[in-house]
């Protein structure tokens, strides 16, 4: 794929494992989560922070960061 999502929400090693490959293959990758403590090693990459009784504004905010992503334009 062009771009990865990757929720964050629970620090599943496994997520940040796949992550870290995506990175090493030059993949774009979308950070999601919900509220909680960031891990320091991504603490300083974007993430969209989303209410999971709103799911509807996360997918408008997804929808905007590819369109952003595959347009070129800087994040």
């Amino acid at each position: 794929s062009e771009v990865v999502i990757a929720d964050l929400t629970g620090q599943n090693p496994n997520v940040f494992y796949e992550v870290g490959y995506a990175e090493g293959l030059g993949k774009k990758i979308i950070l999601i989560s919900q509220k909680q403590e960031i891990p320091f090693d991504v603490r300083t990459v974007r993430q969209i922070f989303y209410d999971p009784l709103d799911i509807l504004a996360l997918a408008n905010q997804l929808g905007e960061t590819v369109d952003a992503i595959l347009l070129g334009e800087p994040q």
